[in-house]
């Protein structure tokens, strides 16, 4: 199917005929399930429908405004809360705890981090000499390149400082032979 737009080519929006005479009959023909009415006509059956995904992103945006409104209504009405409530109730929660299982509470707390950092130093130290055999890697690297890319650069110089030198010397050689040729045309006084 070609998709590139003709602006010579037409076609009717009704039925699809391409390029209709200017006493065209149109007779409605659905793209979707092929019957006698408009694409995508109520009555259809099979007409364009918002995909779930859509619909579900817009019930969610809508619930969120929703929520969103009552939280600042219910934010202007509402009361500040004491801090006493809810000191208490954490306290309570600790004083459940038997006395056993809060001294392994407390032992698990000193073992933890300590474990932790010598584990976050250990990870540092081996990503450090993973990062220092890199960066040598990567300078050797820049240096082998520089040496490649210089090369031929300082070939290419001298190659043409050596023929700068050439023609220089054979001017000076034709520069003084004019010179002498002049001197010895020119009547001495």
């Amino acid at each position: 199917m070609d998709v590139c737009p003709k602006p010579k080519d037409r076609v009717c929006r009704g039925c699809d005929a391409p390029n209709p005479g200017p006493n065209h009959q149109c007779s409605h023909h659905c793209k979707l399930c092929g019957g006698a009415r408009i694409t995508a006509d109520r009555n259809c059956r099979a007409r364009y429908k918002t995909p779930y995904t859509v619909t579900k992103r817009q019930w969610e945006r809508r619930r969120a405004v929703k929520e969103a409104e009552a939280t600042a209504t219910n934010f202007s009405t509402s009361k500040p809360r004491s801090r006493s409530r809810t000191h208490s109730r954490s306290h309570s929660r600790s004083r459940s705890r038997t006395p056993g299982s809060r001294k392994q509470h407390q032992r698990r707390a000193k073992r933890g981090p300590a474990i932790f950092l010598k584990r976050s130093v250990r990870l540092k130290r081996t990503r450090t000499a993973r990062g220092d055999t890199r960066v040598k890697a990567l300078e050797a690297r820049v240096s082998s390149l520089e040496k490649t890319i210089t090369a031929p650069i300082t070939r290419t110089i001298q190659q043409s400082l050596e023929s700068i030198y050439l023609r220089l010397s054979r001017l000076e050689a034709a520069n003084t032979a004019t010179v002498t040729s002049h001197s010895e045309a020119a009547p001495h006084m």
